[in-house]
């Protein structure tokens, strides 16, 4: 007994003191191994699902960036046109700059001292006749984030990058000294495509270039297309009243390659009931009574 009469508890045993002999409050047993797999199933569903999702959601952004260079781009267009008369820009110029022969294209200077062939060629944005009117840099407004430029047919005409957008064909002759349409000549500027996704293609079909425009390839000519490199086989076209928006491919037309998305014509009826108001350059070119073009 304790000194004060109270009965004496017995001291708790050795194994009772360190947690031996019995469960240990608070402690957690690990993982099985057929939990640790469950964990590790559940976690690869999860990116399962969310992957796809993410890179849709890239995809989407990379074509909301093109969409809004297609429209800064058109707005320079009709900035341009207002400056001048109402007259569009021209595909190609030719002049002299510092004694040599140059080229003005409509999204940059080439200056090849006469050569104008080959690839690796010089051009400058700043001296685009757009450049002036962009609120912004006309060189990045030029550029599509989903352009095919790591595609082993791709073969770059010039030392940096030019447009990936073509000029639409129809609103001006895609040779050096044609008058450009002007804009009160444009039937239906909400249906009539002022620039789109495109690539441009000679005679090799398995290599491609970036486009000066964007015409309706016949059997037989060289030009640019369009191509829809985006998502769902989508193409971004901007049309002359300023919007842009995505399209799919028409139905009926021939996919003329596949660089990443389809190469194909906008324009079903190579023009016929066409939207212009006028006949357009592929009418000679293809054969087609009433106008051509996108």
């Amino acid at each position: 007994s304790s000194i004060h009469g109270e009965p004496r508890r017995p001291a708790a045993s050795a194994c009772n003191a360190s947690g031996r002999g019995g469960s240990r409050s608070g402690a957690r047993a690990a993982f099985t191994l057929i939990e640790l797999l469950v964990v590790i199933a559940i976690i690869a569903l999860l990116v399962g699902i969310l992957l796809p999702a993410l890179g849709a959601a890239r995809g989407a952004g990379r074509a909301a960036v093109c969409l809004s260079n297609l429209r800064q781009t058109t707005l320079a267009l009709v900035n341009y046109a207002v400056s001048h008369d109402g007259r569009l820009v021209p595909v190609r110029t030719d002049l002299t700059v510092a004694g040599a022969p140059a080229r003005r294209w409509w999204f940059g200077l080439e200056n090849g001292a006469g050569a104008f062939a080959g690839t690796n060629r010089p051009i400058d944005p700043a001296g685009s006749p757009l450049a002036n009117f962009t609120g912004g840099d006309l060189d990045a407004g030029l550029a599509c984030p989903d352009f095919p430029a790591e595609h082993p047919g791709f073969v770059p005409k010039f030392s940096r990058r030019s447009a990936h957008y073509g000029y639409n064909g129809g609103l001006c002759l895609p040779f050096a000294g044609a008058t450009p349409k002007r804009l009160t000549d444009v039937r239906d500027a909400s249906g009539v495509v002022a620039f789109a996704d495109a690539v441009h293609q000679d005679f090799n079909p398995a290599t491609f270039q970036e486009p000066h425009e964007v015409a309706y390839r016949c059997a037989g000519a060289a030009s640019g297309a369009a191509h829809f490199r985006h998502a769902l086989d989508t193409a971004n076209l901007s049309y002359m009243d300023g919007h842009a928006a995505a399209s799919n491919p028409p139905d009926g037309e021939p996919i003329w390659a596949d660089f990443g998305g389809p190469v194909v014509n906008l324009d079903t009826a190579q023009g016929a009931g066409t939207r212009y108001g006028f006949d357009t350059w592929t009418v000679s070119i293809c054969g087609t009574a009433g106008g051509g073009g996108p």
